[in-house]
């Protein structure tokens, strides 16, 4: 299964506040794509749903994330640089 079908079903559960099976899921997508900083952020906010404040931290402010957003700014600015070079 893609992280994105990982990712869509731990909404589905987010919004259906199923927190442990959110969680299951989202922890399922970071681990095939742990670059995605929206992957942190979903799981920072069911762990704190779920009272796991702790664990909920270190995935809204840990190393982890840092470096899913240091790649995800590159990724952006490099795909900004070719669209400019396919256009000029």
């Amino acid at each position: 299964m893609t992280p994105n079908r990982w990712y869509g079903l731990g909404s589905i559960y987010l919004r259906q506040e199923k927190y442990q099976l959110a969680e299951y899921h989202y922890r399922r997508a970071l681990a095939i794509n742990p670059q995605n900083p929206i992957l942190y952020c979903q799981l920072g906010a069911v762990l704190h749903k779920t009272k796991k404040n702790e664990e909920a931290l270190r995935m809204l402010c840990g190393d982890e994330l840092n470096a899913a957003l240091s790649t995800a700014t590159k990724q952006s600015k490099a795909a900004k640089q070719a669209n400019q070079e396919s256009v000029g």
